[in-house]
């Protein structure tokens, strides 16, 4: 039987659909030159930003942005120049355009989005930093293995809440609620739900931007402008008129100013390395790509039961490593039943060796290796085996 569509998708295979191919298609039909767009960008879902800047005169028109569905302005944030690109709501639209702004030049990215009120202690309007989004909408799962919430890069979250820390307006950081498919059927039992769950606001773009970044270890941060209660009080939607606006965009410009680009060891690597630092010591150990993270999230923080018990707990764990052997035993062609899973490469090599030696003690029982081998193979030979260490 197959899976649902919307987690029935492998998210690390290569896309065949690219950005660039996109970029370069549209740019060959509007007849326009090559060009990169600022190091710093923002996407304003509503729009309102763009449209402020422009009628302040402070945002110019890019004439070599190629995308066929936005128009991208520039726009200079104290002594930074950035990109802005307005409309893009929804989680499938905004990460077409992000996609597209990095296959561009951007370095860093910033979306800025109106949302609902969740939480019951705070009154709008005010923006949240958000550090997890919950995955009610469909594009997340094309970037990350299924789970509940997307999780923000915490250094770069810190980073970020670091730059804004001495802003006026008022900042949480926490965790938001992305639906897209259907926003007019949020209804109350569900809203007090996400409500006990400690989520601080609702929109439309953030568990697919966070996954997005995270996937293709991008800098994305991503703020909620919370500026209703979904249509329940008087003076919903009051965003503070254009001193919300500057609010808003100072709010963008900090980010952009205040955070360089994190420095990868690789692509799907989380960690970040001093500038003046080369890491070359892969072979002791590496950082967890983004979608081993969001693989195992589940099975560390909810399914975290034994998978040797036969209770209830160990079940979802079990299930999980025989899907992992499965797995294993397709790509290496051979059957599950072949595949040991082990604590690491001392255990490895033990079983190796250990396991050719006994089952073929019948054709000799001595073993030559060579003295620069690492001691997880030194020192089972020299225990319970006849082995020769050539210097």
């Amino acid at each position: 039987m197959k899976q649902t569509p919307i987690i029935d998708h492998e998210t690390a295979e290569a896309p065949v659909f690219e950005p660039g191919n996109l970029l370069e298609g549209a740019r060959r039909q509007k007849d326009l030159p090559d060009g990169r767009v600022p190091a710093g960008c923002v996407l304003d879902m509503d729009g309102e930003l763009v449209e402020r800047l422009v009628a302040s005169g402070r945002a110019t028109l890019d004439p070599a942005w190629p995308c066929f569905h936005t128009k991208l302005y520039r726009w200079r944030a104290g002594d930074a120049e950035m990109g802005v690109v307005g409309g893009t709501v929804g989680a499938s639209f905004a990460v077409l355009v992000a996609e597209e702004l990095f296959a561009s030049g951007c370095e860093a990215l910033v979306s800025i989005s109106s949302a609902g009120l969740v939480a019951s202690d705070a009154r709008p309007p005010f923006f949240v930093l958000i550090e997890r989004a919950l995955r009610d909408e469909g594009t997340s799962y094309h970037y990350l293995p299924s789970a509940r919430y997307a999780e923000a890069d915490p250094a770069l979250t810190d980073a970020v809440a670091r730059a804004l820390a001495g802003i006026p307006t008022p900042l949480l950081r926490g965790a938001s609620w992305t639906t897209t498919d259907a926003p007019f059927r949020e209804s109350a039992s569900l809203i007090a739900g996400r409500r006990a769950e400690g989520i601080l606001s609702v929109e439309m773009e953030a568990a697919a931007l966070v996954a997005m970044g995270r996937a293709l270890a991008k800098p994305v941060t991503c703020l909620a402008h919370v500026t209703n209660a979904m249509a329940t009080r008087p003076d919903d939607f009051e965003k503070g008129g254009h001193d919300g606006q500057e609010e808003a965009l100072e709010i963008c410009s900090h980010r952009r100013r205040c955070l360089r680009p994190p420095q990868r060891l690789r692509k799907g690597s989380e960690a970040a390395m001093n500038e003046k630092r080369i890491y070359l010591d892969f072979n002791a150990s590496t950082p967890l790509a983004s979608q081993v993270i969001e693989a195992m999230r589940p099975l560390l923080t909810e399914h975290f039961g034994n998978p040797s018990t036969h209770h209830w707990a160990g079940a979802p764990a079990k299930a999980a490593v025989e899907r992992a052997r499965t797995q294993v035993a397709a790509l290496l062609s051979c059957e599950p039943d072949e595949i040991v899973f082990t604590s690491g490469g001392s255990e490895s090599n033990n079983h190796a060796l250990k396991g050719v030696f006994f089952a073929n003690r019948n054709r000799g029982d001595h073993i030559v290796t060579s003295a620069v081998e690492h001691p997880a193979i030194l020192q089972p030979l020299r225990r319970g085996t006849r082995s020769q260490i050539s210097p």
